[in-house]
């Protein structure tokens, strides 16, 4: 028997599965350990990432160096006493071109890392950054997003935006509201969709207040109140163009699930009885079907997923997931200032304000907040109502848990927050700061 489908190492001595590696791939495949296609001179991989190519061994580095990147030599000759003379001393220097190459280089290298998860990462690093070249949304969209985590990085989150990134960031959002207004073919609904999420991640990591006091909802209202929300509205309508316009690569990639990251999600069941008994009651969510009439009902539920967690990824697709599902209705009980679509919110906020992600922690600490203070001095009875937003607020502000759970232990096991899982074991144990 020969071999099979044309397989010429099916007999051979190798064992089953192991593949050999390549020594004869480029430098910059090697460092980032990645397949190289072993063209020459310059790779497809190299190519596309916006890397230098070589094959040279003698010139291999640690670091990878970018295309557009380039080396400026400084010289000088050290001389010194008795006849002695020091070799001349070279300093390599990077340096690029525009600001605009830097930019988009920094982008490809960490901030495309920081937007996406999975096979989505690379395609933000070769696709997109092709679309902005030629389109001028999506490069003031890059540059102002860019701008904005290097901010982030070095003077902090907190830090006043530079006028450079306040431009950029005004250049994108104009061009792209005349974009979205006049669609006319499926390229450029990719590039629209792609640039509505980035242009969400921009809208959320941009914040103005310093303190809980100047942020929504506590600071007077503006036409600016909770524009990231806005931004998602804008999503699913260059979404929704999908049937009459055909099929994008990069549109269909990004507008299709996450693979494995999604399914993963997506297998956890939303399970009410994890989440306190007064946050069921107090949400409507005592009916397991899917009420949709409800409109605390999705979002709560999309909250059960991530309740009892707080791995990054999982509560990341757990926001996403919020967002896409969410309704007009509950949206619009956000700009009303309903309390308690408020402190749904809030508790959202606190999930993300744990995280380590730049372009949305700094919004969900201080708003997070604004919303407990908003909310104290509402007038609302009832009894989960008060429990729960004391609950959010201890997060926020680091209560000692004294300050936080009912000190007589009667009132805490009678009390409807109770959870579900707590009331299986005894309440003294269950219970911090009861006993003291």
């Amino acid at each position: 028997m020969g071999p099979i489908n044309g397989d010429k190492d099916c007999f051979s001595g190798d064992p089953p599965g192991k593949k050999k590696r390549s020594r004869s791939g480029c430098k910059n495949c090697r460092l980032r350990g990645v397949k190289c296609d072993e063209i020459k001179p310059e790779c497809k991989r190299c190519l596309s990432y916006g890397v230098v190519c070589s094959y040279n061994k003698k010139t291999a580095t640690e670091d990878l160096q970018f295309s557009s990147e380039q080396e400026m030599v400084m010289t000088s000759n050290l001389h010194v006493s008795r006849n002695r003379i020091v070799p001349e001393i070279s300093r390599y220097v990077s340096y690029w071109p525009t600001r605009a190459d830097e930019l988009f280089n920094k982008f490809q290298l960490i901030t495309a890392a920081t937007v996406s998860v999975g096979p989505r990462t690379e395609l933000y690093r070769t696709s997109v950054v092709e679309r902005a070249r030629t389109s001028p949304y999506m490069f003031h969209t890059l540059m102002a997003l860019t701008s904005m985590h290097l901010r982030s990085l070095t003077i902090g989150a907190s830090a006043n935006p530079t006028r450079e990134e306040a431009e950029h960031c005004y250049k994108a959002v104009s061009l792209f509201a005349k974009e979205l207004a006049n669609v006319r073919s499926s390229e450029q609904q990719g590039t629209l969709l792609c640039a509505s999420a980035l242009i969400y991640n921009m809208t959320f990591a941009n914040v103005e207040a310093k303190t809980p006091e100047e942020a929504w909802p506590l600071a007077p209202s503006s036409p600016a109140d909770l524009g990231w929300l806005k931004i998602s509205n804008a999503k699913r309508k260059v979404t929704a163009l999908a049937v009459p316009l055909g099929s994008d690569p990069l549109f269909t990639a990004l507008s299709s699930s996450l693979g494995p990251e999604i399914a993963a999600r997506e297998t956890v069941s939303a399970e009410p009885s994890v989440l306190p008994l007064g946050f069921v009651s107090l949400f409507g969510l005592g009916s397991a079907s899917r009420n949709l009439e409800n409109p605390y009902f999705l979002p709560a539920i999309e909250l059960s997923r991530i309740f009892d967690t707080d791995d990054t990824i999982r509560v990341t697709l757990g926001w996403i997931g919020f967002l896409n599902e969410v309704s007009d209705a509950f949206k619009d009980l956000l700009y009303q200032k309903d309390p308690r679509a408020l402190l749904l919110l809030a508790c959202w906020f606190s999930k993300l304000s744990n995280m380590p992600v730049w372009w949305y922690r700094q919004r969900a600490i201080l708003e997070g907040k604004a919303i407990c203070l908003y909310l104290e001095r509402c007038d609302v009875e009832e009894l989960n109502f008060q429990v729960l937003l004391r609950l959010v607020k201890g997060r926020f502000f680091r209560l000692p848990e004294w300050d936080v759970y009912p000190r007589d232990l009667d009132d805490f096991a009678s009390n409807p927050v109770y959870s579900i899982k707590s009331s299986l074991s005894s309440p003294a144990s269950n219970t911090p700061g009861v006993g003291r």
